[in-house]
């Protein structure tokens, strides 16, 4: 679903509501995604830039933000887990500077919680029947609507920068500095 998502928001409902008509089975699991608070996308895949330890990075960096074609992932929500296929995994957060931090103050609480291993005994984990994987039916046009979407998302993801930049500069101290001059320099520079 996530690439159905095409240049306009009004061509996006007319997507949307062309998919629910469709099959009742697409309607009934558009609204399980629509009323869950996260989601999980369990790549078949492991992404990675280049083969060093740093490409390796940069590729999980550029898998948890967008794919490689922006399939797979749900964008509105404020958080979704990304597991690849040998395991390693991320978290991505809906785009507001609020919501962004739910992820991290959530992976902040599971990395110092304690794992009970009581819960893994007797060898069940107790998921069986919890994921399911949502395939859609879905006709030519929608197919179409698809293909065009994954072309967009391949050209922005393409001419992304994933790296992480780290400015010392910026901080309380350089806010101050700056005073009201840096309300100005904003959005000239936008």
């Amino acid at each position: 679903p996530a690439a159905i998502v095409p240049a306009s928001a009004d061509a996006s409902l007319q997507n949307r509501a062309c998919l629910l008509s469709l099959s009742p089975t697409n309607a009934e699991k558009m609204g399980r995604l629509d009323s869950c608070l996260i989601t999980v996308s369990l790549d078949d895949y492991t992404h990675s830039v280049t083969n060093d330890a740093s490409g390796a990075l940069l590729g999980q960096i550029r898998n948890v933000s967008s794919g490689v074609d922006a399939t797979n992932r749900w964008f509105d929500k404020s958080m979704s887990l990304i597991v690849e296929s040998n395991a390693r995994f991320g978290m991505m957060g809906e785009h507001s500077a609020v919501d962004a931090l739910i992820p991290s103050i959530i992976a902040d609480w599971a990395i110092s919680e304690p794992i009970d291993q009581s819960v893994f005994a007797d060898g069940h984990s107790g998921s069986e029947g919890v994921f399911e994987l949502l395939a859609w039916q879905a006709d030519e046009y929608i197919s179409s609507e698809c293909r065009l979407a994954k072309e967009r998302a391949r050209a922005i993801i393409n001419d992304s920068d994933v790296n992480v930049l780290h400015f010392c500069e910026y901080g309380i101290r350089w806010i101050k500095e700056a005073g009201g001059q840096l309300c100005v320099e904003i959005p000239t520079h936008l």
